[in-house]
């Protein structure tokens, strides 16, 4: 069960996307969470985020990239986004996405992946998405966002996580192969 005060994060590596698929692990993770008796209907926010229609106290984000899927779940908002590092016009993405000072920390060697996540994550938390106020805050260099708690999660080498949280939170985390808690 997830308590008061926590986020479990649950990590499956070997992810292969198909239709309903990550629904279906979303399913499978709450069962082993403590709630394998419960009605786990999805609905969807007018943002398209889904939520438990019965489980209202349980709220979750979900993330996948190539070959790695991810959920977390908590008693309150959080968001969650994992992507897979690989070979991209990082400063010019930056520039184009970032933040002024989240631009500036990338041209200088800063981690552009644990940005985009750190990014992504917040605007998952808010419900926002991603649009035209994706540039306009800062996660790195500033206290832009005293508001929310950014955790960076273990992840396998090659990708970059971050969980988002409106209060600080104790993370655990849970690895799955075919889900299968291991």
């Amino acid at each position: 069960m997830v308590t008061d005060g926590e986020a479990v994060v649950v990590l499956c590596e070997g992810y292969v996307p198909g239709p309903g698929r990550s629904h279906a692990l979303l399913r499978r993770v709450a069962a082993l969470c403590g709630y394998a008796d419960a009605d786990l209907t999805l609905g969807y926010a007018p943002g398209g985020k889904p939520y438990f229609e019965a489980q209202p106290q349980l709220r979750f984000s979900i993330s996948h990239t190539d070959g790695l899927w991810a959920c977390a779940f908590a008693r309150e908002t959080v968001g969650l986004d994992v992507q897979k590092r690989r070979a991209c016009e990082k400063e010019k993405l930056a520039a184009r996405f970032f933040h002024p000072a989240e631009a500036a920390y990338v041209k200088g060697g800063g981690d552009f992946f644990a940005v985009w996540c750190a990014k992504e994550s917040y605007v998952k938390l808010t419900g926002r998405g991603i649009d035209a106020e994706f540039g306009a805050f800062s996660t790195v260099g500033t206290a832009d966002r005293p508001d929310v708690y950014l955790h960076e999660i273990d992840v396998p080498e090659g990708y970059a996580a971050r969980l988002c949280t409106r209060g600080a939170v104790r993370v655990r985390r849970i690895w799955m192969a075919h889900g299968t808690a291991v």
